[in-house]
């Protein structure tokens, strides 16, 4: 194997050789290449996992088989927002690019809750899914039946939903506390109750709390057997009978007293009433007679006024229409004075700037052409002389290719020389090989060591901002803990006192209740008797009323009758008098316009001739503008033309992967600073920046070369602030691989597409 291997390398030239050479350093590298792949698979999945299982998702499964940087996620998630969040933290975990999942809702079974009254007891059954509900649930029924009676039978269950009801079906306890065979049953689809009522009262406060809380679900199958009372109740209520008889004595002598004080002060208010009841109809006359007055005069009022407002419109419609017309024979002969002048001034403003044009576009042909002259000549003398030197480069290569063939021939001649010559070949091939192995295995070790330092720095990085979002992870869980802890006390004091607070308003309610139960019967008697004497007084004080309103409404008619008359007789006179003033009024309004009318057709032809020349100074200014923003432009253009020489055949260099600038292209960034500086009012003055772009090829990640450009743009950029120029002035983008300019296929189209340009815009 090894000599057929000789042997085929001793029949090849020495370019062939190192054409093949470079051929498999190539496949090695790419062979290099291809088996990172799986590692970085690996890590990216290892890495997914571990932030799942760090939030509680261990349900959930990442999976990056042969997908590059694509997730999938698998599992059964507890509800929709578990799986939401787990998709959305494999999509935080650096290096991820698309997650995707075939996760699957966990189906949960009813809870169940459970209570029972027996033997003292109150047994509490069931199933929920987790403690803080098992422990809601005692303590709601510690709070009612006692802590002491209380036994807990409830069990923890991952199988079934969170009880949606539980908050209901705790609110009904209180009202079943005296039941003592109470039997309660509450799931999702169903709620129950069984057991002995002691009065309709507790069992009607509990269907009305139930039908609440509870819903159309509910069932009960109750019945109500009451208890007789004690020895002790029926003293209790033979002590309150006597004391209500002797309340309701006391009761009906405060009633006859006040009874009698209500008549006095009845008969009083009558007196009073009826007193104020004559001075307000006295009163009321008088107004009216008032209000007739007053309607009267603005009636007059209106109608002379309206009389004079259609004198004063009908002048005023025949002075605007004079004075309308006037200004548009006026306003026409100035706009067609001005529209023939401002068309002369844009013929001639036209035939300037066409000829200017043409002048311009000949001379920068004319430039062209020389430019295009000067650079073919120079393009074709460089090209006679490279051809030249290879040529050259040929007939010397040829002489020396010749020369050995010559010298082989001779020791061909020669069979021991052809001999030696033979072992000295294969010795030399043998170096080259070794050399060539040599190169080989030290290029592979310096491609692996850059790859595991690559490596190192990605794991560290990562190891550090995993350490972070632990450490960020674990504050948030213990203030979560911690707050938790505080509403829970909060929230048990809270219950305490709301059910103290309770009980308290429970006993007041009773107590109340049969106090205002007993004022309502007493004041029911008395406010009957009330009524009874207020309506046969008011009966014959509306009787009285009646009469006196006829005998003034006869008084008040006489009196308006006759006061009509007189301002009757008031409104003609001063009818005529204003008819006479408003004529004498309109004349002298009429003259007045006239006067007016006059003087603004003066103002008018003032205003055309001032306008005229305002239009003349425009076109004027205008034409300024235009030579200025045509001057602005062509500076721009100048600027940008001095950069792109600058920049011509020349490139900014940096470190590899950096933005470090190289020191060989300090000299052509300080030219560049120097035109900016020169450029700098120019392009300030035209609402324009110069934008320093950075550009890479396709090698490497997007964000990566996104980021590497955009640094190295700002570096170019305060390289040029040390020089000098204004902030102001300049702008930095990172474009990345973005816009190439040449093919990211070859190493020369690549070498043209990393590069910085300034664009003024």
């Amino acid at each position: 194997m090894n000599n057929k291997l000789c042997a085929t390398g001793s029949g090849m030239s020495r370019k062939s050789w190192w054409l093949w050479s470079g051929l498999g350093l190539l496949a090695l590298y790419a062979l290099l290449l291809v088996s990172r792949c799986a590692p970085i698979e690996q890590d990216l999945q290892a890495r997914t996992n571990a932030a799942l299982t760090e939030k509680g998702y261990d349900w959930a499964s990442a999976s990056l088989d042969k997908r590059g940087r694509d997730t999938v996620l698998s599992g059964i998630a507890p509800s929709e927002s578990a799986r939401d969040d787990a998709i959305q933290t494999a999509a935080d975990v650096y290096g991820a690019r698309v997650v995707t999942h075939d996760m699957t809702l966990k189906q949960y079974d009813s809870p169940t809750f459970g209570l029972k009254n027996d033997d003292g007891k109150t047994i509490l059954t069931g199933s929920f899914p987790s403690q803080d509900l098992i422990d809601q649930a005692v303590r709601a029924a510690s709070d009612n039946f006692g802590a002491e009676n209380v036994v807990n039978r409830m069990k923890l269950s991952d199988d079934v939903s969170s009880p949606a009801w539980l908050a209901s079906s705790l609110a009904v306890l209180p009202t079943i506390t005296g039941m003592k065979d109470a039997v309660l049953n509450v799931s999702d689809n169903s709620s129950e109750l069984n057991g002995t009522f002691h009065t309709d009262e507790e069992k009607q406060s509990f269907l009305k709390i139930a039908g609440d809380k509870l819903g159309d679900a509910f069932e009960e199958n109750t019945q109500v057997v009451p208890l007789g009372p004690t020895p002790e109740e029926l003293a209790e209520i033979a002590r309150k009978a006597e004391e209500a008889e002797a309340a309701r004595l006391a009761e009906e002598a405060r009633i006859a007293e006040e009874k009698r004080l209500a008549e006095e002060a009845e008969a009083a208010r009558l007196a009073e009433e009826k007193r104020l009841a004559e001075e307000a109809e006295a009163a009321r006359l008088a107004e009216e007679a008032e209000a007739a007055r007053i309607a009267e005069e603005k009636r007059l009022a209106e109608e002379a006024e309206a009389a004079r407002v259609a004198e004063e419109k009908r002048l005023a419609e025949e002075a605007e229409a004079a004075r309308l017309a006037e200004e548009k024979r006026l306003a026409e002969e100035a706009e067609a004075a001005r529209i023939a002048e401002e068309k002369r001034l844009a013929e001639e403003a036209e035939a300037a700037r066409l000829a200017e044009e043409k002048r311009l576009a000949e001379e920068a042909e004319a430039a062209r052409l020389a430019e295009e002259k000067r650079l073919a000549e120079e393009a074709e003398a460089a090209r006679l002389a490279e051809e030249k030197r290879l040529a050259e480069e040929a007939e010397a290569a040829r002489i020396a290719e010749e020369k050995r063939l010559a010298e082989e021939a001779e020791a061909a001649r020669l069979a021991e020389e052809k001999r030696l010559a033979e072992a000295a070949r294969i010795a030399e091939e043998k170096r080259l090989a070794e050399e060539a192995e040599a190169a080989r295995i030290a290029e592979e070790k310096r491609l692996a060591e850059e790859a595991e330092a690559a490596r190192i720095a990605e794991e560290k990085r990562l190891a550090e901002e995993a350490e972070a979002a632990r450490l960020t992870e674990e504050k948030r869980l213990a203030e979560e803990a911690e707050a938790a802890r505080l509403a829970e006390e909060k929230r048990l004091a809270e219950e305490a006192e709301a059910a103290r607070i309770a009980e308290e308003k429970r006993l007041a309610e009773e107590a109340e209740a049969a106090r205002i139960a007993e004022e309502k019967r007493l004041a029911e008697e008395a406010e009957a008797a009330r009524i009874a004497e207020e309506k046969r007084l008011a009966e014959e004080a509306e009787a009285a009323r009646i009469a006196e309103e006829k005998r003034l409404a006869e008084e008040a008619e006489a009196a308006r009758i006759a006061e009509e008359k007189r301002l009757a007789e008031e409104a003609e006179a001063a009818r005529i008098a204003e008819e006479k003033r408003l004529a004498e009024e309109a004349e002298a309004a009429r003259i007045a316009e006239e006067k007016r009318l006059a003087e603004e057709a003066e103002e008018a032809e003032a205003a055309r001739l001032a306008e005229e020349a305002r239009l003349i100074e425009e076109q004027r200014l205008a034409e300024q503008a235009e030579a200025a923003r045509l001057q602005r432009i062509e500076d721009v253009q100048n600027c940008q033309r001095d950069i792109n020489d600058s920049m011509t055949g020349n490139a900014i260099l940096f470190a590899t992967s950096s933005s470090d600038i190289d020191s060989k292209s300090y000299p052509l960034l300080d030219t560049i600073a120097t035109t900016v500086r020169r450029c700098g009012d120019i392009i300030l003055a035209n609402a324009q920046k110069i934008e320093i772009s950075g550009h890479t090829d396709s090698r490497g990640s997007d964000e990566m070369n996104l980021a590497l450009s955009d640094s190295r743009a700002k570096s170019v950029r305060d390289y040029m602030l040390e020089k000098g120029v204004r902030a102001s002035v300049l702008v930095s983008k990172g474009y990345g691989e973005a816009n190439p300019i040449a093919d990211n296929n070859t190493s020369a189209g690549r070498r043209q597409n990393r590069r910085i340009q300034f664009t003024i815009q």
